[in-house]
């Protein structure tokens, strides 16, 4: 009978194979994802698959031209990588950078959708 240790590996060398999913392989694939922050990047990866996606057929994407695409997720992009280096032990400052770059993203999206928002108005009204 194996030993189960306590601390699971954050590396993907820490599986075994043949494991059946259920028994404990699953589980610890998901800690080591969350304890190494690569969930983080497979989150990142998905988002700029989508973004790809959205450039590649603007039929799908409707009126958004790619720079409001951006303006959308930046922020969530930012907020990310703040997560990340909160699971990897990664300087408080570096967290800070990126929460902080991640507020301005926001503002300048909130500014975008208002502008827009009066510009639509300005049309309608006139």
């Amino acid at each position: 009978m194996r030993e189960s240790s306590s601390r699971i590996s954050p590396t993907w060398s820490g599986f075994r194979r043949g494991e059946r999913a259920g028994t404990d392989g699953g589980a610890a694939m998901l800690t080591a994802l969350f304890q190494s922050g690569r969930i983080i990047d497979v989150i990142l990866v998905v988002v700029v698959l989508e973004v790809a996606v959205l450039a590649a057929w603007p039929r799908l994407r409707g009126s958004l031209r790619l720079v409001d695409v951006a303006a959308l997720v930046a922020p969530g992009v930012m907020l990310m990588l703040a997560l990340r280096t909160v699971l990897t032990g990664e300087p408080e400052t570096m967290t800070a950078a990126l929460l902080a770059a991640a507020f301005v993203f926001h503002l300048w999206d909130v500014s975008r959708r208002r502008k827009g928002a009066a510009r639509r108005s300005d049309k309608t009204s006139a």
